[in-house]
């Protein structure tokens, strides 16, 4: 019975032992080579295994990256977000009211508040001549309406900016100023004084204007004139030139009235660097701005408010021309029948006809003079007998000197003429006289811009 027992109980254990080496051969299975393969090939399997470890790192890094967006974007994806989606309706609103704005300027000669316009029926050139903008000038995200009027005598330019309130669907007047205002960054406006009749020199003063997005209005920051000790040794009292607070050497003085000009108001000379300092402080060192202005015609007014589809133009009916740093726009016809002359200051337009008639006819060759532009980098030209501003600045003006005499043809120069062998009617004269007193009213309009 024993021997039975044992012989079951090997029998067992030879089983178990036998279990036991099987798995342990699946478990350390290895290809049948000589020692050197099974090295190189433990080697391979290590090598593999560290590839695929720093590939899955790899992937896991770039899969961050993509997962973690950086700073910067978040700060972009930020601000996409914050800018308010474009309104239509109400840029089509805003199209519109301006559009009936600068109708009823043209057609009717009145402003937004109801006020007239003065206007001499083309004495100083035709309405039409006149320009407007439509460009976010003070910064507020939003477009105004600039309107510059220059077809009339000095005391009645005007340059208005109004911006478009779309709650009660009108205009709002934000700045009144003169022809040759410069438009900043920062919502600054430089508004040059209408004559330089100061110690001011080669420097134009002007009037420093910020906008306020509170009051949707410009509201002044200063009023800076200057003292050209050069050109004015001496100011209109006979006071001396102080040259003891020009410590630059530059002979030049600079003052600011914070409450605008007041000629009784003590002032402190500054020198430019501290002009340069205080316009810092107040941004208002920031660039100009350069937009589009358009004559006041039907055409532009309606590709205007038709918006996109249609180009608002000079190309139709105006001709760019430059002379200096100013760029100028007359009407085409106005160049068939003008003789333009190049001087030393600038150009200098005569009527043809007019000037052949009276060469031929009346032994005088001065007749048919429309006027001249002319760069000044001071205010000598207030000395001139006729002139008005065409572009202000702060370095350089261009003026235009216009006739103070008779330079036209009138009916009763018809004996002299025919004296002369001239053998046409009154009717032919009367037709010289209209068509240089057209062309006269095409450069009074004249339209320039100073650009650099």
């Amino acid at each position: 019975m024993k021997n039975k027992i044992y012989k079951k109980i090997a029998i067992l254990i030879s089983i178990m032992l036998a279990f036991g080496l099987l798995l342990s051969g699946c478990a350390k299975a290895e290809p049948k080579t000589d020692d050197g393969e099974a090295a190189e090939a433990k080697e391979s399997e290590s090598e593999e295994e560290s590839e695929d470890s720093q590939e899955s790192s790899e992937s896991e890094e770039t899969a961050t990256d993509e997962e973690e967006p950086s700073e910067e974007a978040e700060e972009e994806e930020a601000e996409e977000e914050e800018e308010p989606p474009f309104d239509v309706e109400t840029a089509n609103k805003r199209r519109a009211c301006y559009a009936e704005v600068l109708r009823n300027f043209k057609n009717n000669l009145l402003l937004p508040d109801g006020s007239e316009v003065f206007y001499e029926g083309g004495l100083y050139g035709n309405i039409d001549g006149n320009v407007f903008g439509v460009y976010d000038v003070d910064g507020d995200g939003e477009e105004e309406l600039i309107i510059e009027f220059s077809t009339a005598p000095m005391m009645g330019m005007f340059e208005k900016v109004y911006g478009y309130d779309a709650e009660n669907d009108t205009v709002v007047e934000e700045l009144a100023a003169i022809p040759g205002t410069q438009f900043c960054e920062n919502g600054i406006a430089k508004v040059m004084i209408s004559h330089n009749q100061g110690t001011g020199g080669k420097f134009w003063p002007y009037t420093v204007f910020k906008y306020n997005p509170d009051s949707k209005v410009y509201e002044e920051l200063g009023f800076i004139s200057a003292w050209d000790g050069e050109y004015f040794p001496e100011d209109y009292s006979g006071e001396p030139f102080p040259a003891e607070e020009d410590t630059d050497g530059d002979q030049m003085l600079y003052y600011i009235f914070p409450n605008g000009y007041d000629y009784n108001e003590e002032k402190e000379a500054i020198n430019i660097k501290e002009l340069e300092t205080w316009l810092a402080d107040n941004g208002a060192d920031s660039e100009q701005i350069s937009f589009d202005g358009f004559k006041l015609t039907d055409y532009n007014i309606d590709a205007y408010e038709m918006g996109d589809n249609y180009t608002l133009t000079y190309d139709d009916n105006y001709q760019k021309s430059t002379t200096g740093n100013l760029e100028f726009f007359l009407p085409k016809e106005f160049f068939d029948k003008v003789n333009i002359e190049q001087t030393e200051m600038g150009l200098s337009f005569t009527h043809k006809a007019t000037q052949e008639f009276g060469e031929k006819y009346l032994n005088y060759g001065g007749y048919g003079w429309l006027g001249a532009i002319a760069r000044y980098e001071d205010s000598s030209y207030l000395d001139l007998p006729g002139y008005f501003v065409i572009s202000y600045g702060l370095e350089e003006s261009y003026i235009m000197m216009v006739p103070t005499d008779v330079r036209f043809i009138l009916p009763e120069y018809m004996e002299d003429a025919k004296a002369n062998g001239f053998t046409g009617t009154e009717e032919d004269i009367t037709a010289l006289y209209e068509e240089y007193q057209l062309l006269y009213g095409m450069l009074r309009s004249i339209e320039g811009t100073i650009v650099k």
